[in-house]
């Protein structure tokens, strides 16, 4: 949420805990608006730079948010050996799309997304983030419901990523971190295809919505592999879930540096190197099973 005090404005985020909320201090509030599904605003904040920020909850901020989308895009995009197809359930920022499309390999990428306001806001105020990736011919925009699209295409992916927003009580995503969401997601997979979700704070201290989503993809799935990496604006480890028959820890580090290399893909953050680090949990987390 946005508050304001004798200091100035603050964007408090404390949708994890209201005893131990997050402050970024508030040089401006570039844009707001309430949409059909939500409010969606955006503010510069004095550390780091822009931020989109929905229902009061920041969701990427623009000095660290490739760290959040490569660790989000980039283990699933390389496990499926040059994949052709990509659904992006929750388009967003522009982001994660901005990073599926780095693979030469990449034929079509279908991006879908409720609010097509707060897609246009995105548009308009982030280019950094998005770097003109909606105008990719490779791009399908779609703008409708994550769980009505998945029942009513026929296509097949060979990588889905879920890029939603986290399941708070207003959120539009609430129903989708549910048992039939991952079910639909399993039938538009092709074989061998590749399921990735963001998976909320995975630490020591809070860790409970990952293991629920853990549990329901385990569940449909079969198999289920948690990673996660520290992510400064958000103060916090945060964590992604990856569903496939191939266990990501199975891949060679030449294997990953040759796929990305063939797809002249550059990164700030992702590096084979940093694929293995990501899976590395400490034996405190040892319960993540």
């Amino acid at each position: 949420m946005i508050i304001k005090n004798k200091k100035g404005l603050w964007l408090v985020d404390d949708y994890d805990s209201t005893e131990d909320p997050i402050f970024h201090r508030i040089k401006k509030i570039i844009y707001k608006k309430k949409t059909k599904y939500q409010e969606v605003a955006i503010v510069e904040t004095a550390v780091f730079g822009k931020a989109l920020v929905i229902d009061g909850i920041p969701q990427s901020f623009e000095k660290d948010e490739f760290i959040y989308h490569e660790a989000l895009v980039h283990p699933s995009m390389v496990l499926y050996k040059n994949p052709k197809k990509v659904l992006i359930l929750g388009t967003g920022e522009g982001a994660s799309l901005r990073e599926v499309l780095k693979y030469r390999c990449v034929k079509e990428v279908v991006a879908v997304d409720i609010d097509k306001e707060a897609v246009e806001i995105c548009k308009k105020f982030l280019k950094k983030f998005h770097q003109n990736s909606f105008y990719d011919e490779r791009v399908n925009l779609v703008f409708c419901d994550a769980l009505e699209f998945l029942k009513k295409t026929e296509e097949k992916f060979d990588v889905i990523i879920a890029d939603l927003t986290d399941p708070y009580e207003k959120s539009q995503a609430l129903r989708l971190y549910s048992e039939r969401f991952f079910k639909a997601v399993k039938e538009k997979l092709s074989r061998k295809g590749v399921f990735v979700m963001q998976s909320q704070i995975l630490s020591i201290v809070k860790h409970e919505q990952h293991l629920k989503n853990r549990k329901k993809i385990k569940k449909v799935f079969g198999k289920a592999y948690s990673y996660r990496t520290f992510v400064p604006s958000y103060s916090e480890p945060w964590s992604f879930i990856i569903a496939s028959e191939r266990n990501p820890l199975r891949l060679k580090k030449n294997e990953i540096k040759k796929r990305l290399k063939e797809n002249k893909v550059k990164t700030k953050f992702y590096s084979a190197e940093i694929h293995f680090a990501l899976f590395a949990l400490p034996p405190a987390l040892n319960f993540v099973k």
